[in-house]
């Protein structure tokens, strides 16, 4: 083999499109104030969303997470931006990074569009009651959580 001709070829690359492995997994766009839940590459859930306020720094952080837990019932406190503190019970919590998680924001009447901006959550991302229990029912931590700014 050592003195036979040199033979040059192109190789062949094989490679998956990311939504090709990922099937089910959670999107989350901040600039649109939008929710796509898909499960086995269907989309399962689509919903508009309210999310931190970034004028006040309590900005949704971005990024790739999983879920860390989930639990029914659960009391969210904290302190707002004039130091005064919030108590608020949520029917379903889900948890994706430190203090931030999808819960529903029953106390709204509305979601999406630029609500976030001046009436935002502290980081946390609110959705409408129904939709929250939808998710909560199907979501777990193999599920990759997307979050982005479509628009800088």
């Amino acid at each position: 083999l050592c003195n036979e001709e040199p033979i040059f070829t192109t190789p062949i690359y094989s490679q998956k499109h990311l939504s090709d492995m990922l099937t089910s997994y959670v999107e989350v766009d901040i600039s649109r104030q939008q929710v796509w839940f898909y499960v086995d590459g269907e989309l399962f859930l689509e919903t508009p969303c309210v999310t931190g306020n970034i004028n006040t720094g309590n900005g949704t952080p971005t990024g790739v997470f999983f879920l860390l837990n989930k639990n029914r019932k659960v009391k969210l406190e904290g302190l707002n931006n004039d130091g005064s503190e919030y108590s608020t019970l949520v029917e379903y919590w889900m948890r994706f990074f430190k203090g931030c998680g999808f819960h529903d924001g029953w106390w709204r009447s509305k979601f999406g569009g630029d609500i976030y901006l001046k009436n935002g959550s502290h980081g946390c991302i609110n959705l409408p009651p129904e939709k929250a229990a939808e998710m909560y029912e199907v979501i777990d931590s193999t599920m990759p959580i997307i979050i982005y700014f479509s628009q800088l």
